[in-house]
């Protein structure tokens, strides 16, 4: 891999300019000596030239050979950030693929910031020369010493922070591509970042059984969630119901945070419907998909609803009933939660909200407080229909997302 040194280059303007061009130089060299680039790309304004003919003289004096392994990039106003900065990066955008050195010792301060902000946003070895002042304030020859610093380092600080801050407001996507610019970081500390995001972002999408192996390779931590995960995993599928619905809760509260509120009320209406399958299927052995006539029967279901019933059979001759019809047959059946339902003026009005939301039925968007009174209303739903079984907000609580620090 080629090494190429970025140097500013100053004018050394004042009192004894002269001496101060060839100390200027003089230190230069020392680093061109230092790192022995393949190229060197000097940064100045055109009175910069002075100083570069300054070390193309000593250099030839020491080596007796030209120096001819360097490029100029021509500095219009090198008191303004953004042509310094500009120049800067323009050249470090076609020097990629190989190993860049800035040396930040001489120049305008304005230059000297521009290529320390460089060195961050790119991840470059930043260098400055210094050395002991004689009487008129010019280095003494041979007094230079080369010192390195990893501003980067800083700067990969600052990164982490905003994987943070981005998968604590759930945007694991983001959080991902800000991860991968990390250079420095532990590697086992990045990888465990890497695992965190995916699983979380996987279980999000209710990619469970994906999440759970994923947090598996996190030994020792989120031990909750993982036996959250466990347990819904390895119960049987027609007792994961409550677990399901404490999970759907927690989506929706992370969508109404993100002001996602169509989303969340899409989650709502899920939970809700949820909540019915579930009580006719734990509580009455009746599946709202499959609904069995002779269950009805069973259940004393008049004659006049049962035939309404069987109006509903689809073309594979399964009863299927929707959400509304859910609660009226637990109604039917005389369900504290079916009256509660019937009961239920708001509900209706929620509902009616859902249907013509874009997500929907309409082309209508739902307002934040719509979204907030239907997730409490499907809370409120859930605890009931849990109480008799679960600590619903328990439940919640080890199945929610933690938030790094």
């Amino acid at each position: 891999m080629a090494r190429i040194l970025f140097m500013t280059v100053g004018t050394g303007i004042g009192v004894n300019k002269e001496e101060k061009i060839k100390s200027l130089a003089h230190g230069l060299l020392v680093c061109i000596e230092h790192y022995r680039p393949d190229n060197v790309v000097f940064f100045g304004s055109d009175q910069s030239m002075d100083t570069i003919e300054s070390i193309k003289e000593q250099y030839y004096e020491q080596h007796q050979e030209e120096f001819t392994d360097y490029e100029f990039v021509e500095i219009k106003n090198v008191d303004n950030f953004d042509d310094c900065f500009y120049n800067l990066i323009k050249k470090l955008e076609e020097y990629q693929q190989e190993e860049v050195i800035i040396d930040y010792t001489s120049g305008t301060k304005t230059m000297t910031i521009g290529a320390a902000i460089s060195s961050i946003l790119y991840h470059k070895k930043l260098s400055s020369i210094l050395g002991k002042r004689g009487e008129k304030g010019i280095v003494i020859p041979n007094t230079e010493k080369i010192t390195e610093q990893n501003l980067y380092s800083f700067y990969d600080k600052l990164l982490l922070n905003q994987v943070k801050e981005l998968f604590n407001n759930y945007r694991f996507g983001a959080a991902s591509k800000v991860l991968e610019a990390i250079v420095i970081q532990e590697t086992e500390l990045q990888e465990n970042y890497k695992v965190l995001i995916k699983a979380y972002d996987l279980w999000d999408k209710f990619r469970h059984q994906e999440a759970f192996t994923e947090l598996e390779k996190i030994r020792k931590q989120h031990g909750e969630n993982k036996a959250f995960l466990g347990k819904l995993l390895k119960t049987s599928e027609e007792k994961r119901e409550l677990n399901y619905i404490a999970d759907l809760l927690n989506n929706t509260e992370r969508r109404i945070e993100e002001e996602k509120y169509d989303d969340a009320t899409a989650r709502s209406y899920r939970v809700i419907e949820l909540i019915a399958q579930y009580r006719l299927r734990d509580k009455y052995q009746l599946i709202s998909s499959d609904i069995k006539i002779k269950r009805l029967k069973e259940l004393g279901v008049k004659n006049q609803d049962i035939e309404q019933y069987k109006s509903l059979k689809s073309v594979n001759k399964k009863i299927k009933i929707s959400l509304q019809a859910n609660y009226e047959l637990l109604n039917t059946i005389e369900d504290n939660l079916g009256k509660m339902f019937i009961k239920d003026k708001e509900m209706r009005n929620l509902l009616k909200t859902r249907n013509n939301s874009i997500l929907a039925h309409g082309l209508h968007t739902v307002r934040k407080e719509d979204a907030i009174n239907f997730f409490n209303t499907a809370k409120l739903y859930a605890e009931e229909v849990s109480k008799e079984k679960v600590d619903l907000e328990e439940l919640r609580k080890i199945a929610l997302f933690p938030k790094l620090e």
